[in-house]
């Protein structure tokens, strides 16, 4: 049997397809946000999926950072359109994911980095990027499911998360 989960924070949602976990109330997922202590890397999310034992981490390097694009919601259009944003992460997931007969649209979700406690944040406050998830036929192994959600920066580059088994 398998379940849903969708974690949703102001400033990233993740949804993906778990397997059924039984009794174990306990575990599960966690997020963390904020900048990594190795910089030049700023870490956008770090998830912890202790039903599927990999950990995923989202970031990019400060000087890109610097340069991507900006945006004021009240006063202009987005520099990247949601077509366009959708055109990349099905791009991306293809050529991920090459076996997969249908990729379907979940959500597309456009939304400030850095919110909450991470205001302060000065290398996050202007960041805005657009998270679309999807559904995959055949579906992913366990571990590769977090990956049909794509992080889209405003310059039209993914983020690809570094995966790694929790240890």
């Amino acid at each position: 049997m398998k379940s849903s989960l969708v974690v949703t924070f102001s400033f990233l949602t993740l949804s993906f397809s778990l397997p059924s976990c039984g009794d174990e109330k306990d575990k599960g997922s966690e997020i963390r946000m904020g900048v990594d202590d190795t910089a030049p890397m700023v870490v956008l999310s770090d998830l912890k999926d202790y039903i599927t034992g990999y950990r995923y981490v989202w970031k990019i390097d400060s000087a890109k950072l610097a340069n991507l694009p900006t945006w004021e919601p009240t006063k202009e259009e987005p520099p990247l359109s949601p077509h366009k944003a959708v055109s990349v992460a099905m791009e991306h997931l293809g050529k991920s994911f090459p076996g997969t007969t249908n990729l379907t649209i979940y959500s597309v979700s456009m939304s400030k980095q850095g919110t909450g406690s991470d205001t302060n944040l000065r290398e996050l406050s202007a960041l805005w990027a657009y998270q679309i998830s999807f559904t995959a036929t055949p579906e992913p192994k366990p571990q590769n499911r977090a990956l049909l959600n794509v992080l889209v920066l405003l310059d039209g580059s993914i983020v690809i998360p570094e995966v790694s088994p929790l240890r």
